[in-house]
């Protein structure tokens, strides 16, 4: 058995963590974390998505609810996968089934850190994938 944490950065402000989640992150944190997991020489980085979640559902039940893409989400995972092809050389993606024998990642890792500018535009494309 082995046991793959989700990735993190520590997020500025508030100075929490945030899980490296498609969703949940802008491409400027999540190639951040990407390149300072390469830095630091790490094995892994788990990036989690969902596929339901590239889906917004507003008010399915009710008449006139809809039903549409999440097109800026959608776009960031595009953006991703472009970003990892392109550096093929240095991240190589697969499947937990894909993965033979694994070394093991010493613990104790130091995270990412973002800043104020990489939160505030995530914000941002939070409040406009809300409308979009």
């Amino acid at each position: 058995m082995w046991e793959f944490p989700v990735t993190f950065f520590v997020d500025r402000p508030p100075k929490g963590t945030r899980p490296l989640h498609v969703t949940a992150c802008t491409f400027a944190e999540l190639a951040l974390a990407l390149e300072h997991a390469h830095a630091q020489g790490w094995f892994s980085v788990v990036i989690v998505f969902h596929c339901f979640e590239f889906v917004r559902v507003a008010e399915l039940g009710r008449p006139g609810g809809r039903v549409g893409p999440q097109r800026l989400l959608a776009r960031r995972f595009e953006r991703l996968c472009r970003y990892l092809s392109r550096h093929r050389d240095r991240f190589q993606t697969s499947s937990f089934a894909e993965l033979g024998s694994v070394p093991a990642t010493p613990m104790g890792q130091s995270p990412a850190r973002s800043n104020r500018v990489r939160t505030l535009t995530r914000q941002a494309s939070q409040l406009l994938s809300r409308v979009l």
